[in-house]
């Protein structure tokens, strides 16, 4: 399978994860779910959504790797996108910027 296929019918299908996982439950911006790379290529995959558990995609571990599996067999090794170099910083008010609400385009802020 291509993996511009595999990226369309995750998008489509989502994938189960490992209860634990650090994923999106919702809110302003990107739908729910986790942001993996394939190929280079960074994707959105939907994986709290009820839908998913009829998915035939699952991301697990795989001799330490995380990888794609479809219906038990594996697909293709995955990476998880790197967290943004910001995150880590704190505003003037000491509230850490992955959790400060999004800015608009005219107040956003840039890490050096």
């Amino acid at each position: 399978m291509h993996n511009g296929q595999i990226i369309n019918a995750l998008q489509c299908l989502g994938a189960r994860l490992n209860p634990g996982n650090d994923n999106r439950k919702g809110g302003a911006g990107p739908a729910e779910g986790t942001c993996i790379l394939i190929g280079g290529v960074a994707v959105n995959v939907p994986c709290s959504a009820a839908y998913v558990n009829r998915s035939p995609y699952a991301i697990r571990e795989r001799g330490g790797r995380p990888t794609l599996f479809k219906n038990g067999k594996a697909v293709t090794a995955v990476s998880p996108v790197p967290a943004a170099g910001f995150y880590d910083c704190r505003t003037s008010d000491d509230i850490r910027m992955k959790k400060s609400p999004c800015c608009t385009a005219r107040t956003a802020w840039q890490a050096r």
